[in-house]
């Protein structure tokens, strides 16, 4: 009865082994992994958002932090009882929210990675929110800075773990992935280009290698990872370069693909690809170039010019109603449109008025035959630019 009490207290503590984002706060309170009696595999980059683990209540909407570029940040991830053959890297990345599933994305827009092991510390408190379920109270942190080639707005900061060992000091756990989302204002001048940093963190006995069971994310996709011993080792797989022109192409680039339960990438329906390729995005000052009117039904859209700032909409066209979006010009980061009675904010093009759902369905807007309606568009830059435009929408 002894020994069994003794065999089940190892293997809770092996089950609560694991690791996940403690700062910024995760979208999900569960460590998103594949294997090792998970009863749902989470292949990454991000923990999906609808019914996996716990939310926090973290959106794109409702961002955990803003930061500034060129700011120092702490990230601190959670322990969990790994007490000895501390090992693996970290990955940080931040990619536009249109691409949060995008694994090949998250590759590119790697702008650290470091030791998983730096900055062992004691909790400032024992909530499992700051400290998960150490029970010595641990954590580890490194420093980072905000990267200044990213414009103002609203990105997804990827937090990956990777190549750790068990006891015997040979690879043992698979991937592990957080995510939250954060929003990026102000601070050191918008640069072109920024050059991804290996840093292997504080208390490190070397600060050009990792003691890792693998150099490089996806190897050990599944959990348990029969892998290689532990040993120093130099991480591959950091960009040589993160441009701007990369970051803004990627924000407004077309939404065609979603990511299926393992991982791949499937081709959205044509009708209900929202957000089609716009080209020389980041031109020029602020301005709408016109009007996108969307069917409600299909998800068809059709453009038209924005001259004298007045649409007119034949409602006979539209069976189940429609909607309009703006086609703006410069760096835009976001639009809030307003009136007397509403206000809504878009961070993603095509801007629609009221938005859509977080199954990209759409909504119709309330305009009867005969009736007008009049709008406020406010284009925000990421140089801390905004124009104000108003327009008109009226129904026959």
């Amino acid at each position: 009865m002894k020994v069994s009490f003794i065999l089940l207290t190892l293997l809770f503590a092996l089950v609560q082994s694991h690791s996940h984002l403690a700062r910024p706060l995760p979208t999900r309170r569960l460590d998103c992994r594949v294997g090792n009696g998970r009863p749902r595999a989470c292949y990454g980059p991000c923990p999906p958002l609808d019914t996996y683990g716990e939310p926090t209540g973290i959106s794109p909407q409702r961002p955990a932090e803003v930061w500034r570029r060129g700011e120092r940040q702490i990230i601190s991830w959670h322990r969990n009882n790994h007490g000895k053959r501390e090992s693996g890297f970290v990955r940080f990345t931040l990619v536009p929210v249109s691409k949060m599933m995008d694994k090949n994305a998250h590759r590119k827009f790697t702008f650290q990675i470091s030791c998983w092991s730096s900055g062992l510390h004691r909790c400032y408190s024992r909530s499992e929110r700051v400290c998960g379920n150490d029970a010595e109270g641990l954590a580890y942190e490194v420093p980072m800075t905000v990267p200044s080639v990213y414009p103002d707005g609203v990105y997804v900061f990827g937090w990956a773990w990777y190549g750790g060992g068990d006891f015997r000091g040979r690879g043992f756990f698979g991937d592990y992935y957080s995510c939250s989302f954060i929003r990026i204002e102000g601070g050191s001048r918008l640069t072109t280009s920024y050059s991804p940093r290996f840093i292997a963190g504080t208390r490190q006995s070397s600060q050009s290698t990792c003691i890792s069971s693998v150099d490089r994310i996806g190897v050990c996709i599944r959990e348990p990872c029969r892998g290689p011993q532990i040993a120093p080792r130099r991480p591959r797989g950091l960009p040589r370069t993160i441009y701007l022109r990369d970051i803004s192409r990627e924000s407004f680039a077309s939404n065609n693909f979603r990511q299926n339960s393992r991982g791949g990438r499937k081709k959205l329906n044509k009708e209900s690809q929202f957000t089609p390729p716009i080209k020389n995005i980041g031109r020029g000052p602020l301005g709408v170039k016109g009007f996108r009117i969307f069917d409600v039904a299909t998800g068809k859209y059709k453009d038209v010019p924005g001259r004298g700032r007045k649409l007119r909409v034949r409602l006979s066209k539209y069976r189940l109603g429609f909607t309009v979006g703006l086609r703006v010009r410069g760096h835009v980061t976001k639009v809030t449109f307003s009136n007397r009675r509403y206000f809504h904010t878009e961070a993603l093009p095509p801007y629609i008025i009221n938005g859509d759902s977080k199954h990209r369905r759409l909504t119709p807007l309330p305009c009867r035959r005969r009736q007008t309606l009049v709008y406020r568009a406010t284009l925000y830059g990421s140089d801390s630019t905004r124009k104000d435009v108003d327009f008109r929408i009226s129904c026959t």
